[in-house]
């Protein structure tokens, strides 16, 4: 099994982060690559196209701001899922959390209550950590990442952009909410 890392930045990493990301970089399956880009989703479209031409097994997105459990990857790695991410809020306040779910009519947003405690199928989690099967992105259409909005207005992020090419294909996307997992900004978010 080959797995890259990628952490896209903007240029700086937090400290923090790093002291996640240790734990990872001392599985022997494990490559990590720092891209330096002032769009995120341009960095993450690239890593993504390094995994599949790297011939990796699965792209672990970790954006330079995120904080987790050392032992992250391998508990996301076990569910065996094609996507698989964290529930951790955005960076800001007041809190909000990065996971979206789609209800009956079809509309896409923030959850009603509490999150599931188990893993549980999502519309879309935060990319700041999130492992990915090649597989799943060479059947993806492409971009795999970018920015837009819905057809009634609502600003798509690159994640929810991303789930949505991903559930175009039949790939579910999966949220572990058991893995405790922060933004790192003014505060640990």
């Amino acid at each position: 099994m080959k797995v890259l890392l990628g952490i896209p930045c903007n240029g700086s990493i937090k400290a923090r982060t790093v002291h996640s990301v240790l734990a990872a970089m001392r599985h022997p399956d494990v490559t990590t690559v720092m891209l330096e880009g002032a769009l995120g989703p341009e960095n993450r479209n690239a890593l993504a196209q390094e995994a599949i031409d790297g011939y990796y097994e699965h792209l672990w997105l970790v954006d330079a701001d995120m904080r987790f459990p050392d032992d992250a990857f391998t508990r996301l790695l076990a569910h065996q899922r094609e996507i698989v991410g964290l529930a951790y809020n955005r960076r800001g306040l007041p809190l909000q959390t990065t996971v979206r779910m789609q209800d009956a009519q079809g509309i896409v947003g923030i959850p009603n209550g509490p999150l599931p405690s188990m893993l549980f199928p999502a519309y879309s989690t935060g990319s700041g950590c999130q492992l990915i099967a090649t597989t799943a992105l060479k059947r993806m259409p492409r971009p795999w990442f970018s920015v837009g909005y819905t057809e009634d207005g609502q600003f798509m992020d690159d994640a929810v952009w991303f789930a949505t090419q991903a559930h175009q294909v039949g790939i579910e996307v999966w949220c572990d909410p058991t893995i405790q997992a922060t933004h790192i900004g003014d505060y640990e978010y």
